[in-house]
């Protein structure tokens, strides 16, 4: 390093300047290509995953719409208000096969594909896998629960 101790002030100046605005302009340009690749990557996430969590987001809320209105009809209540809630649960009926529907286009993998016909399949067996129970429920003595419940799985 003796050349650089007998160049004069000025010019041990320039040196420091140029190389630290190389290091400056390597660091921007650096950040500038990190940029882009990250711009890419969201613009993949937001075209490719976004509508897809969005059409679960969907399904999920229907799906708990769907479990409180059919434990609401099990519930004994008047014959006007299980006509209503019929009625509610046939629409949600619609909505939920609407929305799978919506789903089923957005997918674009193999193993997705297996958990969409696995998650689409109670829906309807929540339908038609209950029949009515026993409607006189004994409770024992000290007891909360009754021994029966107002719907029973069929076998």
């Amino acid at each position: 390093m003796g050349w650089f101790d007998n160049l004069s002030l000025r010019y041990k100046l320039l040196v420091n300047f140029l190389f630290s605005g190389g290091i400056l302009i390597a660091a921007i340009i650096l950040a500038i290509v990190e940029l882009r690749a990250a711009d890419r990557d969201i613009t993949v996430l937001a075209s490719n995953s976004l509508p897809s969590v969005q059409a679960v987001g969907e399904i999920s809320q229907l799906r708990l719409r769907y479990r409180v209105r059919s434990l609401e009809y099990m519930l004994p209540g008047s014959p006007e208000a299980k006509v209503k809630l019929a009625k509610d649960l046939e629409k949600l009926d619609g909505l939920l096969r609407e929305a799978f529907a919506k789903y089923e286009k957005l997918i674009s993998a193999d193993k997705e594909r297996e958990v969409f016909r696995a998650a689409r399949g109670p829906v309807p067996w929540l339908r038609r896998g209950m029949r009515p129970g026993p409607r006189n429920c004994a409770r024992p003595s000290g007891s909360r629960r009754p021994t029966c419940c107002a719907t029973a799985p069929m076998s």
